[in-house]
Parts: C-alpha cells; sequence; structure tokens
C-alpha cells in the first residue's frame, strides 16, 4: 500500500550521491583526527591559559599600582612646597585651589595633627579628630583609604605626610576617582567576564557598575548563587590565587592578585571555551573540518534546492502544499502498467464550497482547501497518494488496498473533520462528498485504464453529492 510513496520522491544521481559521500567521509576523518589530538593540547592549554590570566591580573594590579604611585609622588613633592608644609591655611588654600585637576585628582585637602580638614574644594575646615578616618592615616607614611562617595562618584583618598624642620605637622590628601581604577582593569580584561576590584571583605572597590562600589556591595553576595569558592576562600590571603569559577552557568578560569599598599584584589577571569582559541593544531584542523562541512552544505543545499524548487514550481499545490494536477496525472499515468495490482481511486469534492466564499471571501475558502488537505495527508496520505485536481476537488490513489483497509481510512477522515468542526474558532462546517472505483488485474486485462477509474470515482462522488443535496434540502 506504500508504493505510490516513491512516486513523491526526487532522486539524485549516482555521481551526486558519491560525491555527498565522500566529502562526508572526509569530514569524519578529519574531525576523528581532530578528537585524537584534543585530550594532549587540552591539558597543555589549559596550563597555558592559566598562567595567562594569572600574569594578566599580576599586570593589572602593577598598573594600577604604577598609577597609584605617580599620583602619590606628586603628592609628596607637593608637601615639601613651602606654602603647603609652612601650615598656614590661607596660603595652602590660595596655592592649591583651581589646581586640582592639574594635580590628577577630584579633589586635594590638608589634616593638621589635630584632625582638622582644610577641605580646597569647599573652602571650610571640618573636625574629624573623632573619625577613624584621621586615625588611620596620622600615623601613615602613605595610605590609601577604603572607598567612599562624594558628588562626584565613587573616590579612594592618597594621603601623605606633611614634614616641616623634620617634624610632621600634617597630611596632604588627593581624591582619587575609582572609575579610573576600573578602565585600567577593564583595558587588560580578556574578552568577557568578570573584572573587579575587592577589599580583603569581598567589597567592590572597582566595578563594572560603580553603584555597587558606592552602596557597598558584596561580590560574595552578589554571587551567592553562582560557584566562587575560591575567590571567597582565598579573600585574605597575600598570594596570588589562580582556579575555576562558575557565574551563571558558564566556567572560568580566574585569577585574584593582592595590590601593593592596600589590602586590595584585582580579579580576572577568562571564559574557558576561550581556550580553544589558543589550541592552534586543533584550530586549524577544525578550520579545515569547517570548510569541508561547509562545501558538504553548499553541494547539499545546491541539489536539495534545485530539485525542491523544480519539483513546487511543477508539481506542487501553492495552496495546499499537496501534489497538483499535474502531479496526479503523472501518478495515473505510470500506473497503467500496474496491471497485476488493484488501483483504487478516490475522488473528493467539498461540500457547500461555493457558500464558504461566498460567505466569508477567498482566503477563508482557501484555509477550508488547506485544512482539508491535512486532513487527507494524514489519513488516506499514510497508505498512498494524495493531490488537488483543482478548485476544491481532491484524490486519494491506493494499491492493493482492501475494502476495510478503505471504510476505516473513510472514517478516520470523518474523526479528523469532526474535530476540526468541534473547534470554536472554526467559522464554517468543513464536509465532502466522495466516491470510489477500483481496477482489478482482470479489468486491466479488459483494457480499463487509470483514467477510467478516476472518472468512475468521480461519478460516484456526485451520486454522493446528490445525495447529500437531497438530505439537506429536505432537513
Amino acid at each position: 500500500m506504500n508504493k505510490l510513496k516513491v512516486f513523491n520522491k526526487t532522486k539524485l544521481s549516482f555521481v551526486d550521491l558519491a560525491l555527498m559521500l565522500l566529502l562526508i567521509v572526509a569530514v569524519v576523518v578529519l574531525f576523528v583526527m581532530s578528537m585524537l589530538s584534543y585530550d594532549d593540547a587540552s591539558e597543555t592549554n589549559i596550563e597555558f591559559t592559566k598562567q595567562s590570566i594569572e600574569e594578566i591580573a599580576k599586570q593589572s594590579a602593577k598598573e594600577i599600582e604604577a598609577k597609584f604611585e605617580e599620583r602619590f609622588a606628586i603628592l609628596e613633592y607637593v608637601a615639601t612646597l613651602s606654602n603647603i608644609n609652612k601650615m598656614n591655611w590661607s596660603d595652602q588654600y590660595s596655592f592649591l585651589k583651581g589646581n586640582e585637576d592639574d594635580l590628577g585628582f577630584e579633589h586635594v585637602f590638608i589634616m593638621d595633627m589635630n584632625g582638622q580638614g582644610y577641605y580646597v574644594q569647599d573652602r571650610v575646615i571640618r573636625d574629624q579628630s573623632d573619625e577613624e578616618f584621621f586615625a588611620n592615616i596620622k600615623d601613615a607614611d602613605r595610605y590609601i583609604t577604603e572607598p567612599f562617595s562624594d558628588d562626584k562618584g565613587s573616590i579612594t583618598t592618597l594621603c601623605v605626610p606633611i614634614y616641616k624642620n623634620g617634624n610632621k605637622v600634617g597630611i596632604l590628601c588627593g581624591a582619587f576617582n575609582l572609575e579610573d581604577v576600573f578602565q585600567l582593569v577593564k583595558e587588560m580584561q580578556p574578552g568577557e567576564g568578570l573584572a573587579t576590584v575587592v577589599n580583603y571583605k569581598g567589597e567592590y572597590v572597582a566595578s563594572g557598575e560603580m553603584k555597587q562600589v558606592y552602596e557597598k556591595h558584596n561580590i560574595l553576595e552578589t554571587y551567592a548563587d553562582d560557584d566562587i569558592k575560591m575567590i571567597a576562600d582565598n579573600l585574605t590571603k597575600n598570594e596570588t590565587i589562580t582556579g575555576e569559577i562558575e557565574i551563571d552557568g558558564t566556567e572560568y578560569y580566574a585569577s585574584m592578585v593582592k595590590m601593593e599598599g592596600c589590602d586590595w584584589k584585582v580579579i580576572l577571569t577568562m571564559d574557558k571555551d576561550q581556550t580553544m582559541s589558543n589550541m592552534d593544531q586543533l584550530r586549524n584542523t577544525q578550520i579545515a573540518s569547517v570548510i569541508l562541512l561547509l562545501v558538504v552544505i553548499f553541494v547539499t543545499i545546491r541539489f536539495m534546492v534545485k530539485l525542491h524548487m523544480k519539483d513546487r514550481m511543477a508539481f506542487v499545490d501553492q495552496v495546499t502544499g499537496i501534489s497538483n494536477r499535474a502531479r496526479c496525472t503523472i501518478i495515473m499515468d505510470k500506473l497503467e502498467t500496474h496491471r497485476k495490482e488493484d488501483i483504487m481511486i478516490v475522488s473528493f469534492d467539498l461540500n457547500d464550497f461555493k457558500s464558504i466564499n461566498d460567505a466569508y471571501g477567498h482566503k477563508e475558502g482557501d484555509e477550508a482547501i488547506k485544512v482539508f488537505a491535512k486532513v487527507l495527508n494524514r489519513t488516506f496520505g499514510k497508505f498512498g497518494f494524495v493531490g488537488r485536481m483543482g478548485g476544491d476537488e481532491f484524490i486519494a490513489i491506493l494499491i492493493d488496498t482492501s475494502k476495510e483497509t478503505y471504510e476505516k481510512l473513510i472514517n478516520d477522515m470523518k474523526q479528523h473533520i469532526k474535530n476540526v468542526n468541534a473547534d470554536r474558532n472554526q467559522k464554517y462546517v468543513l464536509s465532502t462528498s466522495y466516491g470510489c472505483a477500483v481496477r482489478t488485474p482482470e479489468d486491466a486485462e479488459n483494457d480499463k485504464t487509470v483514467q477510467d477509474v478516476y472518472e468512475e470515482a468521480d461519478k460516484n462522488m456526485y451520486e454522493y453529492k446528490g445525495v447529500y443535496k437531497s438530505i439537506k434540502n429536505n432537513a
């Protein structure tokens, strides 16, 4: 009963099939070769990647340290000037006011040894003698404060002592924008991933979202649902730590480097998948595989599109997607040689199709035709050939099909139509008239053609339709 399905298939030539097979085998061979070399290359590359991300993190820390060293040198020089170390506020103000940007700071201020802060930017004096800030800087030669926020964003303060006659008389402080620190880290970041600076508690010092800094977010809370155990376990350690973490389902190699002069850690990551880009041998093999694969795809698409377009233009009904009248005619012509098999043709015609077009328009009429074509494909199409002869007329052709099977297919078709009509969104009632005719081997010996069978089936269908109309009119 499935013999007719061969008429719905297009065939590639032997040369085409051989070429495609050869290309596929070549791709498979190259793929196997690349997999055999992958294990050794992978281990070497992983170690190389870990070393690379560690070196990048160290270099990033050095870049920040160099930037701070540059600023410390400026502060230490300014602190030696008489306008500053004589500790006269008016002279200090006149000297510093307007020069903050030239010095490379957001703003500068001076603390005396009694905890009075002389702020040049606002020209105010603040008593900070009881603050932790003053306690931290009064005895230090150099000091970098933890982040805090002002009207310009998140900043840290670099502090150096002011000496006069060998005695410490004050502290010169410069506020440095931590956005600049993040940019130094970001420039060193290898691809996408985590690039940040945190303190020993895990609080952000520099981040792509500086809001995390001035709101004192903690990296351990930000990634509480991720696997960053390597970071959590080593925040208070001074040595460089390199390992693996996972964020949002992506695995990274990560390195954490402590900065000199403060308890800050630079953290950089590299996506594990990026390690593949460093495997030159495997990359070259994969490139060759991809090129051949593209050739296979190109050849396949070329043949398939060519055959599909040819078949679709000539033999596929544009409304329903099933075979058109031309294909139906070809099938019936081919079946003329099948003289030792029973050939059954079933003719279908939609009932009241004109009323559907009149009531709802041709678009809805086309939809009704599409729906019925799907019904035929799901029933008769599983056992033989189905096609559209034109308008609302369809046929099904079956070979060596018993009466019982035919009746089952009819019942299945009616059930599918019933299911369609049960849809609340259905605007119309779908129904069909049908008629069947069979050519036996004996009929073939008597010169009964397949075309005769079709005409007989069509005649039986119209008799069925007449009964349908009579019942409908008398209802």
